[in-house]
């Protein structure tokens, strides 16, 4: 998608949505559970007494956990900075496309050039308080552009290869005491049967052989990291201590 025909997508964007982000319709502009975003609210709230954050988003889509991010840095007294890395184009594999449902509709949002423009219009309504940055790309490709960060939030590409090199490329530009997290860990690997996970990497989502609804390549790769890890309503984290991670308890 040209930068042109993007600049009139959010053109016609701002047209229609002049006074809010939009996030509904059937753009999947919310996927999950809402509740999830409480607990992002909670995990950057842990490291308020840090002072200003610095937050790196990979996997931003329409910018939903985006806006998150920027009301909870903006209730805190120094603000921060949120950095969003996506490369905003088409990677479902065909298996999952052909399973129709919002895997089609979301491969033609992003070769549309549909899902990065809402994320341009989306992010107009931050707060200027508020330093926001974006790249398009993979963090591994955008990584020598990057800084250092408090809190990195893993909600990219879901399948196995691409969780593992985020998780890679996330350990040197986080902060010693600083969260990584992540969203989509419905299952940890000591709960499903691995061999079955291992067989089914070309899925995003699937079912375990015990009927659990899960994310193969997002258990399989936090798993062979960090072990059992905290979580709650399907977001993961774990902090950083040294060249190690600490597994802890969000009260």
């Amino acid at each position: 998608m040209s930068a042109d025909n993007i600049s009139c997508l959010v053109g016609a964007l701002d047209i229609l949505f002049p006074d809010d982000p939009y996030f509904g319709g059937s753009t999947q502009g919310i996927q999950g559970d809402y509740k999830r975003h409480a607990v992002l609210i909670k995990l950057a709230q842990s490291l308020a007494h840090r002072g200003k954050l610095d937050i790196l988003e990979v996997g931003s889509w329409t910018g939903c956990s985006t806006t998150t991010w920027a009301v909870t840095l903006g209730g805190m007294p120094q603000r921060g900075t949120i950095t969003c890395v996506d490369p905003w184009k088409s990677y479902m594999t065909p298996h999952d496309e052909s399973k129709g449902g919002l895997y089609p509709v979301m491969n033609r949002m992003l070769d549309s050039g549909l899902a990065y423009a809402l994320f341009l219009h989306n992010i107009k309504f931050i707060s200027p308080e508020i330093g926001i940055s974006h790249h398009v790309g993979t963090l591994g490709d955008v990584r020598s552009k990057l800084g250092y960060y408090d809190l990195i939030y893993l909600d990219g590409s879901h399948y196995y290869h691409d969780v593992v090199a985020d998780i890679r490329h996330s350990h040197a530009l986080l902060r010693d005491g600083g969260i990584l997290c992540g969203d989509d860990l419905e299952a940890q690997l000591h709960e499903v049967n691995v061999d079955w996970a291992r067989a089914n990497l070309n899925s995003d989502f699937m079912a375990d052989p015990s009927g659990t609804y899960y994310h193969p390549g997002v258990t399989l790769a936090v798993g062979e990291r960090f072990g059992p890890v905290w979580s709650n309503l399907a977001v993961w984290a774990v902090r950083k201590t040294g060249d190690t991670y600490d597994k802890f308890d969000l009260k």
